[in-house]
């Protein structure tokens, strides 16, 4: 999977994409945009709807009518069959569908940082209304056995201007991460008023 595409598709990997649909739309019709050199024959699985489709010539190569539910959706496709080198050098999914459609863009900061990266999940604390000053509050996060996907950010503690939490950074690593920032908004720490910056009362 590269910017460009997905290229090199010869094995029985199952490609997946994801996008969001308003509760106007009942149902989609789905294309796919690359190169195909030859003859392949995918497996789709969208929708809980499965079907085979054989593709070939020139694209756009169509996938289909489904009906759906409103919500998130997720396309499945794994190569069954080809003729050539590749089941198709792959470059763009085509939706359409009456309603709204969301998606990554790509090329934006959702591609490169929110919408790309591993799943969260946050305890998130909203602080007390009308208190001024908090000294200190406690929370507690378990991650049951297997639930630690890579890519994953559990937040133990995250707040207005901080987290705190686990990251699984490989199948045999994990980091503990914690970040905390003024209210000031600067890129210039020297600007920083003295009452509105963070300062390190002891580590440990």
């Amino acid at each position: 999977m590269t910017r460009n595409g997905l290229i090199g598709w010869s094995n029985d990997e199952v490609v997946s994409t994801y996008f969001k649909t308003s509760k106007e739309t009942t149902e989609v019709t789905l294309w796919l945009e690359g190169t195909l050199k030859s003859k392949s024959t995918l497996l789709v699985k969208f929708a809980r709807q499965e079907k085979t489709v054989k593709i070939s010539g020139s694209a756009p190569y169509s996938l289909g009518k489904f009906s759906l539910d409103p919500g998130y959706q997720k396309l499945e496709l794994r190569g069954t069959s080809r003729s050539g080198d590749t089941f198709i050098e792959l470059t763009n999914v085509l939706v359409k569908g009456a309603g709204t459609i969301d998606y990554i863009p790509a090329g934006s900061n959702q591609d490169t940082h929110w919408g790309r990266r591993g799943p969260s999940g946050v305890i998130w604390h909203e602080g007390t209304r009308g208190v001024e000053k908090i000294d200190y509050f406690y929370s507690e996060l378990t991650v049951p056995a297997g639930a630690d996907t890579v890519g994953s950010y559990f937040v133990a503690a995250g707040f207005n201007k901080g987290y705190f939490g686990m990251q699984v950074n490989s199948e045999t690593e994990r980091r503990i991460l914690f970040s905390v920032w003024s209210p000031f908004v600067t890129d210039n720490p020297s600007e920083i008023p003295e009452d509105q910056r963070v300062k390190k009362v002891r580590a440990g």
